[in-house]
């Protein structure tokens, strides 16, 4: 009789627990997602970027080119790594340029406003962008009168502005302000009137003025009539009148100044009896949001590729015509010259040092004349051009940054060695030293040229040497001028005046000793170029006694006894062509 186990409800879910668990493992497994008991979260992570991110096997050629980013995901479990970084980067361009768009229409919109006001007549409605926003003249004292009326609103503009403009290209700190005026004039004239021609020159040139409120320059009627204005209006093509302003812009809380060009302008083309005046204004931006330090190669890009362009198109013609010798010569013994664009291709290569050997090798069957083709074009491309195009990005680079490059370097060590001298020398140039030495031969015209020609070039010295800061912030610009307010600019001026008493006598010795050592060098320079020479006075005496008493002229001993004793000075000699000594 055989024995059975009793029924036991534990065993029996302990069974099915292992089963399930033996299940899910082996399903788990299947899909590589199998899991350790103990495995912490941070593994959990990790595995699963692997899962995600992690390539699977080699892709091959024609899948890489065929597929699309979302089948190479799914089949080799490349993640599109370059498509999401183009969606970053085209979601925050997107959003820079709808900030800043919106931010900047309602400040153009104003300001816009605000020149017509300035520069229209008062009767005139400013309508925005719903209206042409033109003022019709029909006359040319009207012309002339709108003109006049703008430079007078333009003396009292800074002043009774609501916000603070400052006016550019101004060298009066009190009004009239001065203005550009370009006038557009008809080459030929006679043939825009000449009904007899079929196809007249209406070619033009531009004349630019500079004008004021006392000064209306060609359009004053001091000077000239009506009618001599008419005659001119009836060749004038077109006539801006310029005002230049900077601004400072609140953009987000950030300060942005704005340079703007205000054009009037006087249209006459259409030659229907009136003249079309509109209001033209474009802005500049002065002032970077960023730092230009950190966007130093694209302003190096955007100052230099205008030079790089114009110095490959004169190089271009060098590099064809390489390319075209190529491949007439070698056209039949090697495969990179095939064609003029594996000519090309074969040069440009040579240009930048790669696969130099293995071109060599290709030509071999014409070593002398390879060799010599290659060495020179070599020569040319790579330390001739491309050095070029070092140096001129070096130089965007330099500007761009605010250091000086290389070359600015060298031309203001050139430029202090020639009209400066060292520290232990007057600065005085050769002209100075021969008329103090009497060694000037220049007539009064040469020597006039002369004054004139230092007087520009030390004003010129003067202009760079205190030229002004233009880049100050608005802020920056008002806490100088509170600064020197609060100081007491008498009393400083006073105690940098006793101070620079009290060393002058010190620094009149040291002048002395400068100038005794620079004469002694001076002397010197001009014994050796053989410009100067002495000889002993006592010696010569001697000498003319000597011959005077041998020829028997009867000269007594008394007199030689005088020229004996006369002063034992040297006697210096110039001379101006030392050729001729």
């Amino acid at each position: 009789m055989s024995s059975f186990e009793p029924f036991n409800q534990s065993n029996i879910q302990s069974e099915s627990m292992s089963l399930l668990s033996a299940n899910i493992n082996s399903d788990n497994e299947e899909f590589g997602v199998y899991q350790e008991p103990n495995e912490s979260y941070w593994s959990r992570f990790v595995s699963l970027l692997k899962r995600i991110f992690l390539p699977k096997g080699e892709m091959p050629h024609d899948d890489r080119i065929n597929m699309d980013w979302l089948q190479k995901w799914r089949k080799y479990n490349r993640f599109p790594f370059k498509l999401l970084v183009h969606l970053v980067i085209t979601v925050c361009l997107t959003s820079i340029i709808f900030i800043q768009t919106g931010d900047l229409t309602e400040y153009s919109v104003g300001i816009e406003g605000t020149w017509y006001k300035i520069f229209f007549p008062t009767d005139f409605q400013y309508e925005g962008d719903f209206g042409a926003n033109i003022v019709y003249l029909y006359t040319v004292q009207d012309t002339v009168d709108m003109i006049q009326n703008d430079l007078n609103n333009y003396n009292n503009f800074t002043s009774t502005s609501v916000n603070k403009f400052v006016m550019l290209g101004n060298v009066n700190s009190v009004p009239p302000f001065d203005a550009t005026l370009y006038i557009s004039m008809y080459k030929d004239c006679s043939q825009v009137f000449d009904t007899n021609i079929i196809s007249a020159n209406t070619d033009t040139v531009t004349t630019s003025y500079v004008v004021n409120s006392d000064d209306l320059g060609p359009l004053n009627l001091d000077n000239h009539t009506l009618e001599d204005l008419q005659q001119m209006f009836f060749c004038m093509e077109s006539m801006r009148l310029r005002f230049t302003f900077s601004n400072i812009h609140l953009q987000y809380d950030h300060p942005v100044e704005y340079t703007w060009n205000v054009d009037v302008v006087f249209d006459n083309s259409v030659q229907s009896g009136r003249i079309a005046t509109t209001v033209e204004a474009t802005k500049t931006r002065v002032t970077d949001q960023f730092d230009p330090k950190s966007i130093a190669l694209i302003r190096a890009l955007g100052s230099g590729l205008p030079t790089i362009l114009r110095f490959s198109a004169g190089s271009l013609p060098i590099f064809i015509g390489f390319a075209l010798f190529g491949l007439m010569y070698f056209s039949e013994t090697s495969s990179r010259f095939s064609s003029i664009g594996e000519a090309m291709v074969t040069l440009f290569g040579l240009q930048n040092g790669d696969d130099i050997q293995s071109t060599f090798r290709a030509t071999e069957k014409s070593p002398i004349v390879s060799r010599i083709y290659f060495f020179v074009f070599v020569f040319i491309s790579m330390y001739a051009v491309a050095n070029i195009y070092i140096a001129i990005m070096e130089g965007a680079y330099s500007q761009c940054v605010g250091i000086k490059s290389k070359l600015q370097r060298k031309a203001d060590e050139e430029e202090e060695r020639r009209n400066g001298g060292g520290d232990d020398e007057l600065n005085l140039d050769d002209e100075i030293w021969d008329k103090l030495l009497g060694l000037s031969s220049d007539s009064e015209s040469d020597q006039e040229e002369k004054k004139r020609r230092r007087k520009k070039n030390t004003i010129r010295k003067l202009k760079n040497k205190f030229q002004t800061n233009k880049k100050l912030t608005e802020s920056q610009i008002l806490t100088t001028d509170r600064a020197v307010d609060a100081l007491d600019m008498d009393s400083i001026v006073e105690d940098i005046s006793k101070s620079i008493l009290e060393r002058q006598v010190e620094f009149n010795k040291d002048i002395q000793k400068l100038v005794k050592a620079s004469i002694h060098s001076r002397i010197e320079s001009l014994i050796q170029s053989q410009k100067l020479s002495v000889s002993n006075k006592q010696d010569d005496d001697n000498n003319n006694n000597t011959a005077g008493n041998n020829n028997g002229t009867g000269v007594s001993n008394d007199n030689n006894n005088n020229n004996n004793n006369n002063d034992n000075a040297d006697v210096i000699n110039f001379y101006t062509d030392p050729e001729s000594d």
